[in-house]
């Protein structure tokens, strides 16, 4: 399987000294090819390419902590695993809107990906530093637009 992840093409296959399935990034690939009619390579059965996406959040960083983001009650919960790509722990809370809570290893990136889905209504709400980095961006650039 191929996807793009922040403007990088990765793909998902077989680690040809490992044997096993691996996610590479396609500008890091020195060597590919394709298997020899001997050594046919067979798709796993119930192999999904979503099994290995990782989100914005995953990438640049050493962080490791949980965040926690919301969204509005008129989300659909369909809509907000396609974000989520089913990863973490998605909660509706009873006001009936949700909570998501998944590992960052970048809280930066984290704040970034709530950006690129506010028009859903997604919002950090945990922890303090990511709702800090949150309202900082918004204040800086209200101060920069208004």
């Amino acid at each position: 399987g191929i996807f793009t992840q922040q403007e990088s093409c990765y793909f998902v296959g077989e680690d040809a000294l490992t044997g096993s399935i691996r996610t590479f990034k396609a500008d890091r690939v020195q060597k590919a090819w394709k298997p020899k009619q001997k050594d046919r390579y067979t798709i796993p059965a119930g192999f999904d390419t979503r099994d290995y996406l990782f989100l914005p959040l995953d990438l640049g960083g050493s962080d490791d902590v949980e965040v926690r983001f919301t969204f509005p009650r008129q989300s659909v919960e369909s809509e907000i695993a396609a974000i989520t790509c089913g990863r973490g722990a998605l909660e509706q809370l009873e006001d009936g809107s949700w909570e998501w809570s998944v590992h960052a290893s970048n809280l930066r990136s984290a704040v970034s990906m709530a950006f690129s889905h506010a028009d859903c209504g997604m919002r950090p709400c945990a922890p303090a530093e990511v709702v800090d980095l949150w309202n900082s961006i918004v204040d800086e650039g209200v101060r920069d637009h208004a």
